[in-house]
């Protein structure tokens, strides 16, 4: 979401900085051939077809990045800060009956919501492959979700 967002905002920035430099600089040249004579006549203020098109097509993507931008603010829920934030994990680990995914979403929750997969096997004295084992249940159930940074797996909550 994050991507578009801001491919949402450069589309809106570039457009809007091409109908403006396409407003402010109509095309003004008219190119007169007669037999072996070619002649360039300034006309002010005319707008090509070329410049239509590409005004048209600005405008497109701007109207699409703003109407973009505006409903992706609308999905996003709102926090209302950190002590929210924790009140929702704590009642996530009450939800959980396994002693040994509490205890796993408990050093995660403790470390913020993030950690790192090698960290948790040192805080939590489980060996990589049982750690490994509860991370799938706990991905299973839509609770973590693992992703690769470098050679390990940052762990966090969603």
């Amino acid at each position: 979401m994050r991507t578009g967002k801001i491919l949402a905002i450069f589309g809106l920035i570039a457009s809007t900085f091409a109908v403006f430099v396409k407003i402010m600089t109509p095309t003004n040249v008219q190119f007169i051939i007669d037999g072996s004579v070619i002649e360039f006549t300034n006309i002010p203020e005319i707008y090509g077809s070329s410049d239509m098109i590409i005004i048209s097509i600005s405008c497109f993507v701007m109207g699409s990045s703003l109407v973009y931008l505006w409903l992706i603010d609308k999905n996003q829920p709102v926090l209302t800060g950190a002590s929210d934030l924790r009140r929702r994990w704590d009642e996530l680990l009450a939800k959980l009956t396994n002693p040994d995914e509490q205890r796993i979403v408990s050093l995660i929750i403790d470390e913020g919501g993030t950690i790192f997969q090698s960290q948790l096997v040192d805080r939590s004295g489980y060996s990589k492959s049982k750690v490994s084992l509860i991370l799938d249940r706990l991905e299973a159930k839509k609770i973590v979700e693992r992703k690769r940074h470098g050679m390990s797996n940052a762990i966090v909550l969603k």
